[in-house]
């Protein structure tokens, strides 16, 4: 399964966006997938995955990005 975007490239999918206790990311193919907060503090990493669950229950609520081969998602964590 691909996800291509408005300009035909392959991306991620992330949802749900706000999350709560959990996000879940969607790949095309694996790929190394880690996980920021907004101060660039690297809170997650897996590695070569195509479709991973993330448990937030314990994350504060805010800002986090998860990048990826095939591109960077912003998404919230509020509980």
């Amino acid at each position: 399964t691909s996800f291509p975007t408005t300009d035909g490239k392959l991306d991620l999918l992330l949802y749900p966006n706000p999350a709560d206790s959990y996000v879940n990311i969607l790949l095309p193919e694996s790929s190394d997938i880690s996980v920021f907060n907004a101060i660039g503090q690297l809170v997650y990493q897996i590695n070569s995955q195509q479709h991973v669950y993330i448990d937030t229950h314990s994350w504060a609520n805010g800002f986090y990005i998860a990048k990826s081969d095939f591109g960077a998602k912003g998404f919230i964590v509020q509980w």
